[in-house]
């Protein structure tokens, strides 16, 4: 085992000198952190890994993803200089498929407190341009039925989510409201609504999921409905103990979307720092 002082800015190492780069607790302390993962990935191997932890949950990163997006927003600075796209796909890290993460009460109740603050209320505005008041309304992912209660403001509204555990703990509280166990990826419910609407829920699906999903959604529509869908802004794969986040830019989304629905709006917004997330407003197209 070897052991130096060395300034993590200026690494004393040869390219490719190294299969693994591994830091506990240090990245959020690196006073120039897109200089040092640039320094990381000259260091790495071709197929060399970085792996980092840091305190969770972090002030400035409040989100499951955002010590992850954290990286990846470095990688892909223009700062780090050519070629430091690759370093998204490398950092993706390996695929899961875990739909059960959230029957998990210790996973439920996480979520919860994690995303205490955080809501669908700048949506909303941009919904109401598309959609008159007393419409009815899907939700698809609704969790703990934070952006329920802000569509019900102006919305004959139906909460959905795959988990039977957040919507009994809604239940509990709202024992008149109108719920049903829903996989966004099946579509199988037997009504119609005006809008489907989803905040940050279908990245959670591969996309080859999501496209199907996209196209079940059209029967669950009236004729001319919406979706209103938002999704985390970016490219490549992250996973947080097994629960898949898919990111998209405009284009990369646009290519699911298929003949039976029409572009209507789509745009950036910032849950956390500008431009970070995607709305996509889509309309049933008349047969």
């Amino acid at each position: 085992m070897d052991g130096l002082v060395a300034d993590v800015h200026a690494l004393p190492f040869q390219s490719g000198s190294f299969d693994a780069v591994y830091l506990i607790t240090v990245i959020g302390e690196i006073p120039g952190p897109v200089q040092a993962m640039e320094q990381f990935h000259r260091a790495l191997s071709p197929d060399g890994s970085l792996a980092f932890s840091d305190f969770f949950p972090d002030p400035d990163y409040p989100t499951r993803g955002g010590l992850v997006r954290k990286a990846a927003r470095l990688a892909s600075n223009p700062a780090t200089g050519p070629g430091a796209g690759s370093l998204i796909p490398r950092y993706s890290r390996r695929r899961f498929d875990r739909v059960d993460y959230y029957d998990d009460a210790a996973n439920v109740e996480a979520y919860i407190e994690m995303a205490a603050g955080y809501d669908g209320r700048r949506l909303m505005p941009i919904l109401r341009e598309h959609l008159r008041p007393g419409s009815s309304v899907l939700e698809l992912g609704m969790g703990p039925g934070v952006d329920l209660e802000l569509l019900a403001e102006e919305y004959r509204v139906t909460g959905s989510d795959q988990s039977v555990l957040f919507l009994e703990r809604y239940r509990r509280g709202h024992p008149q409201a109108d719920l049903v166990v829903q996989d966004a990826r099946l579509m199988d419910i037997e009504r119609s609504f005006d809008c489907i609407y989803s905040n940050k829920v279908l990245q959670h699906l591969t996309r080859a999921e999501l496209q199907e999903s996209l196209h079940r959604q059209v029967d669950v529509l009236v004729a001319g409905g919406i979706l209103f869908h938002t999704l985390w802004y970016g490219e490549g794969v992250e996973v947080h103990a097994g629960l898949r986040s898919v990111y998209y830019t405009e284009e990369s989304f646009e290519a699911l979307v298929g003949s039976e629905y029409e572009l209507v709006e789509v745009g950036r917004y910032a849950e956390m720092d500008e431009g970070d997330s995607l709305y996509v407003v889509l309309k049933k197209v008349q047969p």
